[in-house]
């Protein structure tokens, strides 16, 4: 059941949303977009994970998600905040699937867990 939720995060929801906001944007704004799911592993690494997050970390954060209010441009906002915001959730949900992932990795390996979770 571990896998299911896992493959359909990834590929289904996560990728079909990439896919989904390129139609709306530039293919360069989505990656972009698509390049900030690390701030989320942080921030979803802290609570389900219980990892720390020091300082630094916050900072780059912060720094982070002020990058992206620029590249969402709340100043002059255009018909591409539909493709962002979808291009952000697909983010998201790729985050969430390389944390949850990272919780049973160790018990499949590297290989096979990528393997039935992506098939």
């Amino acid at each position: 059941m571990f896998l299911l939720l896992e493959g359909s995060l990834c590929i289904p929801i996560s990728m079909a949303l990439l896919q989904l906001s390129v139609y709306f944007t530039k293919a360069s704004t989505a990656a972009v977009m698509m390049s900030t799911n690390p701030i989320f592993m942080v921030i979803f690494s802290y609570f389900i994970l219980g990892e720390r997050i020091n300082k630094r970390t916050i900072g780059a954060i912060i720094i982070s998600f002020i990058g992206v209010l620029f590249i969402f441009n709340p100043l002059k906002i255009s018909y591409d905040i539909k493709g962002m915001l979808i291009a952000l959730l697909a983010a998201v949900t790729f985050s969430l699937y390389s944390v949850l992932s990272k919780k049973r990795i160790s018990i499949y390996g590297g290989y096979i867990f990528n393997f039935l979770a992506l098939y």
